[in-house]
């Protein structure tokens, strides 16, 4: 998802398209989550709400992960997800 207007929509659908195939065959979800900045919030507490709130990876296996790029902080961070 591209909250910033970094990416175009074919290359938003093009990646889309990839995230989903790889969870189809893998099981593995992944998301990428474009924002312009995470405001007064570090990146680490807005990724970690990020993942818990879309709930990322299968209980159990805790699979899920989430490239979060703060475009205007200039940070990037990489969040596994576990489900409770």
């Amino acid at each position: 998802m591209d909250l910033s207007g970094t990416l175009s929509e074919p290359e938003q659908n093009e990646l889309n398209a990839k995230l989903r195939a790889l969870e189809q065959s893998k099981g593995s979800q992944f998301a990428v989550l474009i924002i312009p900045s995470t405001g007064e919030e570090s990146i680490e507490q807005y990724s970690i709400r990020v993942v818990e709130a879309w709930q990322l990876g299968r209980k159990g296996i805790d699979d899920g992960v989430l490239l979060l790029i703060a475009k205007d902080d200039r940070t990037v961070r990489i969040e596994v997800g576990t489900v409770a």
